[in-house]
């Protein structure tokens, strides 16, 4: 993983003077400053362009954006978000990385609140860093109103047994709708980032006394800034429990199901550690086909 700015003259003196005592000097071309920080490494090349690499990189590149008050490393950019309204929004994040929990986040925007949250050039958490979540995520959940739902592994792998995941992510935004709607009153209405139709949704619920008045939309995380909102804050609290697994089980957990997952299973099955498994990842993922968790 990798993020990089562009400095001007000033941060660049900036930097250099306060990483200094860190510094590398194992030269490379192009690169007039370099240090190792933070099991990270920092460059400043000939450009002025910082790049930060290394195991650590999201959390260096924001403590550099914070000392450089960037704390919103985001671009700004113009948004096709829709300006009306005082919206619920609610989506989920998670259910494509084999390993973590599952977070559903309802959050409420005021359209008096639109104008501000317009400047961050919000937009689908997918679409954002690591680096841009964090830095964000912390101002939305200061500004805004909002609830998380959150599923562990272990109980992940438990209910799967008896509902299929659309069952589960409707449970789970029903629950936070509930949840939120206690404390907010004074909206206009709800929208679901659509993970399946209306009327699978509700019969998902049927034994759940659901919230009624919600409305399904595909990719409104582009297009209502409560959903982007919500996006970014369950985001944030999956990037979060990534850590808190990765340094609790002593695994540097990748995020997906890619290949690096299925090379990270293979490295806790031969340290016969497959136990753990079921407390870390989801078990149903095609990764563990042909593996040997026992």
């Amino acid at each position: 993983m990798s993020n990089s700015m562009n400095l001007n003259i000033n941060e660049v003196s900036k930097i250099v003077k306060l990483f200094n005592k860190y510094i590398d000097n194992n030269p490379e071309k192009y690169v007039k400053h370099k240090f190792r920080y933070n099991d990270s490494i920092i460059k400043i090349y000939s450009t002025n362009k910082l790049l930060v690499q290394g195991k650590n990189s999201e959390e260096t590149f924001d403590e550099i954006s914070k000392i450089l008050n960037r704390s919103i490393s985001i671009e700004i950019t113009k948004t096709n978000l829709l300006l009306t309204g005082n919206i619920i929004g609610t989506d989920e994040v998670g259910t494509g990385d084999v390993f973590g929990g599952i977070f559903v986040c309802a959050c409420y925007v005021n359209k008096k609140q639109i104008p501000e949250l317009s400047k961050f050039g919000l937009k689908d958490s997918k679409k954002l860093k690591d680096s841009d979540i964090l830095a964000l995520a912390p101002i939305l959940k200061e500004k805004l109103s909002y609830t998380i739902i959150y599923l562990d592994n272990n109980k992940y792998n438990n209910v799967l047994k008896n509902f299929n995941l659309n069952k589960i992510k409707a449970i789970m935004h029903d629950e936070a709708i509930k949840k939120i709607t206690k404390e907010i009153t004074n909206y206009d209405y709800i929208v679901i980032d659509g993970f399946t139709s209306s009327s699978n949704y509700f019969k998902y619920l049927e034994d759940y006394d659901p919230v009624k008045n919600v409305e399904l939309i595909e990719k409104a995380e582009d297009k209502y800034y409560a959903v982007a909102a919500a996006s970014i804050i369950a985001r944030y609290h999956l990037i979060l429990n990534f850590k808190k697994l990765s340094k609790d089980y002593n695994y540097d957990l990748p995020k997906g199901a890619g290949k690096q997952v299925d090379n990270m299973i293979d490295i806790i099955i031969k340290d016969r550690k497959s136990k753990i498994l079921n407390d870390i990842s989801k078990l149903n993922f095609k990764n563990f086909h042909n593996k040997n968790t026992n």
